[in-house]
């Protein structure tokens, strides 16, 4: 388990015109490297968990920095649901969005009723991606 950070390429960075610092929570290395690529391509600084409880202790340190986490619903342990609420302990304000490659379930409804921005459907593309963050950040 090792945190991975990011900076995102100054080009990228001024033509998304964003360069937020998102935290990507999934236990599947290939998600998350896909992931990172997609988001640091679109200009923004990436951390990587790869779980539940190394999400929380990295927004435990840089909660303040972070500006929106990316989780997926179904990971060993805790899933999306319960690491999401983690999250909202250390902020009640936390900014997220889940993942998850099954359809929408009362399961994701419900943490979208809880405070999640969404849901991003895998698999997605770099396009799916950069709309829907250009949604959440425009709010």
């Amino acid at each position: 388990m090792s945190e991975e950070d990011h900076t995102p390429n100054n080009a990228n960075a001024e033509q998304a015109g964003q360069g937020k610092l998102i935290l990507l929570v999934d236990d599947e290395d290939f998600i998350r490297d896909a992931g990172s690529a997609i988001l640091e391509l679109s200009g923004h600084a990436v951390i990587t968990a790869d779980g539940a409880e190394e999400a929380v202790r990295i927004y435990t340190q840089r909660w303040k920095e972070i500006d929106l986490v990316i989780i997926d619903l179904s990971m060993p342990g805790k899933d999306g649901g319960a690491c999401f609420r983690d999250l909202r302990i250390i902020n009640p304000d936390v900014r997220a969005l889940l993942t998850s490659g099954y359809n929408a379930d009362s399961n994701v409804r419900g943490l979208l009723a809880e405070g999640m921005l969404g849901l991003l459907q895998k698999p997605f593309s770099m396009g799916t991606i950069r709309e829907t963050l250009d949604d959440i950040f425009s709010e």
